[in-house]
């Protein structure tokens, strides 16, 4: 499973753009400078974006648990340390649940 922050994905666009814009300011003169702040600002928030999405994304997995009173449970976490066999704690923390 990949998960991508939308606020990281915010930020990479944001920032990106305001680079872009930056850099394309640079170029031409008059209306062509313009142009050119327009076209850095959207290639930069289309590369900000991308990066911040590849950056933060994780891959988690899901385990199925058999509880010692019969019935199962299936958490979704980063870890993957775990076999299948292994004993292991189910701990819930508020509305949170997690193997250790």
């Amino acid at each position: 499973m990949r998960r991508t922050s939308d606020g990281d994905r915010i930020v990479g666009t944001v920032a990106g753009g305001l680079v872009g814009a930056v850099i394309g300011r640079q170029f031409g003169s008059g209306t062509g400078k313009d142009l050119m702040t327009g076209a850095g600002a959207i290639t930069g928030a289309i590369v900000g974006s991308n990066i911040a999405s590849q950056g933060s994304t994780y891959t988690s997995s899901a385990w199925t648990v058999r509880l010692d009173n019969g019935g199962s449970i299936t958490v979704i976490q980063v870890s993957n340390t775990f076999r299948v066999g292994d004993r292991v704690s189910v701990v819930r923390s508020g509305d949170q649940v997690y193997l250790r």
